[in-house]
């Protein structure tokens, strides 16, 4: 065998050994333990939940699950007619978005590049701020920080977007790192697609519905600092790991760019608003 044919099958071998690893680790967190009842129970991080962008999504999910699993639970939104009851576990997922893809320069205006930039980040340091001393002293609870699997690599056309989950990525890291002989347990979600409001696509394998994403989600609090959350959404965050950054962005934006124009239409139609194309730079 000559050594071109010899680092091919290395390769290959090397490639395949990730892939079996990866599906084993998924499976383990997102069927076994749940089949054998190795998850927490939740009730150990404490008795009362704070969830954050409450109103729909996944924040809703979230406090639907941990009422459920024997919290009780104090809703924080931008509703007030769709918030409830208070504190040992929160759940950051407060979060803004586009009302669809756009080119940055299209953003409206500051007011709402500030807004986002105060509902995504803001919201989810001063909130962790006034309840982390708590935990600290009781030795105990939980933060679980709503991210995205945005944050992982470019996202053409939800730029800010994107920065803000990277932010939120970048604080729970060092969250971790600063607390993690304090008793606190802290964990990033990076979720991909779900079904909700913010997100309206048709429910499939690869994009479930808040509930069923909140419920497997909330598996894993305990046993993994990072999660994508759901089965399919870390197959989908282990199959993109194996693809180099330039290779993936080169089929992501193509992508994002059809979604951009199938909504700008939709908006065009509903709004008389006017399709911009790509712009013509200098």
């Amino acid at each position: 065998m000559d050594i071109a044919s010899l680092v091919g099958w290395s390769a290959l071998t090397l490639l395949l050994f990730f892939i079996l690893r990866d599906t084993v680790r998924n499976c383990y967190y997102f069927i076994f333990i749940r089949k054998y009842g190795l998850t927490k129970d939740l009730r150990s991080f404490g008795s009362w939940a704070v969830v954050t962008g409450a109103t729909d999504g996944i924040g809703k999910a979230y406090a639907v699950q941990l009422a459920k699993r024997g919290l009780s639970v104090y809703l924080l939104g931008r509703n007030e007619s769709k918030l409830r009851a208070v504190t040992a576990e929160i759940v950051n997922n407060v979060g803004m978005c586009y009302t669809y893809p756009k080119y940055y320069h299209e953003v409206e205006d500051c007011q709402f590049i500030e807004s986002m930039i105060r509902v995504n980040c803001e919201a989810i340091t001063q909130i962790t701020k006034i309840i982390l001393p708590q935990m600290i002293r009781k030795r105990t609870g939980a933060i679980i920080n709503i991210s995205s699997a945005l944050c992982k690599f470019p996202g053409p056309y939800l730029s800010l977007y994107g920065a803000t989950k990277a932010f939120i990525s970048s604080f729970t890291s060092s969250l971790q790192e600063e607390y993690h002989s304090s008793g606190v347990t802290i964990q990033g979600v990076l979720p991909f697609y779900v079904v909700s409001n913010m997100c309206r696509s048709r429910p499939s394998f690869f994009v479930p519905h808040a509930s069923d994403y909140a419920n497997s989600a909330l598996d894993t609090l305990g046993l993994q600092d990072w999660t994508f959350g759901c089965f399919s959404h870390a197959t989908l965050g282990s199959l993109i790991s194996y693809v180099r950054k330039e290779v993936f962005v080169r089929f992501f934006t193509p992508y994002m760019a059809k979604v951009r124009r199938k909504q700008v239409m939709k908006w065009t139609n509903n709004n008389n608003w006017v399709c911009r194309e790509k712009p013509k730079y200098g």
